[in-house]
């Protein structure tokens, strides 16, 4: 009966192991989909950046190109 319950407990020990290294996983992939759309915005603005020789209109605070009025002023 010893032999059982040992092995019970150390089946519990590798589940709850298991568990965790599924959270950091979990953890891990939110944070690579969050670079991925870094990285496809980056490459965004980059293009944009090529396309318009000085970049004139780019706005990088949020996070596309934006129309600067002729008076220079955002509405």
């Amino acid at each position: 009966m010893q032999s059982d319950y040992s092995t019970e407990i150390q089946l519990m020990h590798l589940e709850d192991q298991i568990n965790r290294m599924n959270l950091v996983l979990a953890d891990q992939g939110h944070h690579i989909d969050k670079l991925t759309g870094i990285i496809a915005s980056l490459k965004t603005r980059l293009k944009l950046l090529e396309e318009g020789s000085s970049g004139e209109g780019v706005n990088f605070d949020s996070g596309g190109p934006s129309e600067i009025p002729p008076d220079g002023v955002n509405r």
